[in-house]
């Protein structure tokens, strides 16, 4: 068995797509995994402590993370900034658990903003 391996740089779908491509992925394999391939980071001022630690757990448990203040963990500060960390697809998927969340520690306006970077990000890759 020869066990070379490298770390592969992917920066855009399109590296991803090449990527998949060389090994032998199929067509709609690729289309399912290029959103699983880039990390999408969102830095977000100025929220409300709760809704920096909801964040927090919803993205852990669909397997990203949200950096959040140190003292906004137990509320010794109100408002934080809060930089979320995902794939494309995970950040999707947090954007339509917060869908239900309506005016909960602004997570509707919190949410507004997430769905305006994805669209943004996605016009970006497709054109």
């Amino acid at each position: 068995m020869n066990s070379n391996s490298t770390i592969l740089e992917i920066a855009s779908p399109e590296a991803a797509q090449e990527q998949m491509e060389i090994i032998g992925v199929s067509g709609q394999g690729i289309k399912k995994m290029s959103a699983k391939f880039i990390l999408f980071y969102i830095k977000i001022f100025d929220i409300p402590f709760g809704a920096a630690n909801i964040l927090k757990q919803e993205m852990l448990a669909l397997g990203g993370d949200v950096a959040v203040n140190r003292f906004a963990i137990d509320g010794r500060i109100k408002r934080c900034d809060v930089i979320l960390i995902g794939s494309l697809s995970k950040v999707k998927r947090l954007s339509t658990k917060l869908v239900f969340q309506n005016d909960f520690c602004e997570l509707d306006k919190i949410n507004k903003l997430i769905v305006s970077h994805i669209n943004e990000r996605e016009l970006i890759w497709n054109s």
